[in-house]
């Protein structure tokens, strides 16, 4: 029988994946330009061995929605590209880039996977886990922000979004946004959305999760974005207040409203 193969893509933000024995850590690498090399260390907690590939991508953003873009490179350094681990074992990648970073960061995915493994009597499906880590090499002497700077909002694709923008020499990463509709000073609806980067010098839209109906209900909406610096340190919160009207209300579609 003819074996099915599934790649599940882990794209995270900090810590360790633990849906299967293949964990990274750490999730996020950071590297002033001109400073030693960093270290990515692979494990594996099964009873099998794994057999791991490494590439990279150069990762930008587009600079209308923010939508991530990746690109072939030969820019970041890593070794070893291929390699196995045995069971309970573990493995450092090492991770560097060469030349000298000036105005604003570079941002990269190192894509770490699990390469399948045909093993005797085993057909069907099987998963295999790659994860895509973000790579920063940032320009010496430069700090992340420590708040989100919250532009405006617009439709886009019939949808209300927020447009955050970055005008600093280093990402920041806008996790949680808090979205409060009111109508003459009383809440009408509120709830969180998940963020993400807002890569240096980008824009970035995000989706606010708001239809029609809940639109025509506020004349303001209140939105509260929390950066996070790093896994369990916090940045500044940012408060902005933008007024909703029946004209930019009922330019929500009903293809993209909130569910």
């Amino acid at each position: 029988m003819k074996k099915i193969f599934f790649i599940v893509l882990c794209v995270c933000w900090t810590g360790m994946v633990n849906a299967s024995p293949f964990q990274v850590t750490p999730m996020r690498l950071e590297l002033e330009s001109g400073s030693n090399i960093g270290n990515v260390t692979v494990y594996n907690s099964g009873d099998d061995v794994l057999n791991i590939q490494v590439k990279a991508k150069r990762w930008s953003q587009d600079k209308k929605t923010g939508n991530d873009q990746l690109t072939a490179t030969k820019e970041l350094v890593f070794f070893p590209k291929i390699f196995t681990i045995p069971a309970h074992g573990k493995k450092n990648i090492r991770v560097g880039f060469q030349g000298e970073v000036i105005g604003k960061e570079r941002s990269y995915r190192l894509f770490i996977r699990e390469l399948p493994v045909k093993k005797p009597g085993l057909s069907g499906a099987q998963f295999v886990i790659q994860i895509s880590m973000p790579v920063f090499i940032y320009p010496v002497g430069s700090s992340k922000p420590r708040k989100p700077n919250m532009q405006g909002i617009e439709i886009h694709e019939g949808a209300l979004v927020l447009k955050a923008v970055n005008p600093s020499a280093r990402y920041y990463s806008l996790n949680k946004i808090e979205v409060v509709g009111s109508h003459e000073g009383h809440r009408v609806f509120e709830h969180e959305q998940g963020g993400w980067y807002v890569l240096s010098g980008g824009t970035r839209l995000f989706p606010l999760g708001i239809d029609q109906k809940q639109c025509l209900q506020a004349d303001s909406l209140q939105l509260t974005g929390h950066v996070l610096l790093a896994q369990s340190e916090e940045g500044d919160t940012s408060h902005v207040e933008f007024p909703l009207t029946p004209a930019l209300c009922k330019q929500i579609t009903a293809q993209t409203q909130a569910k």
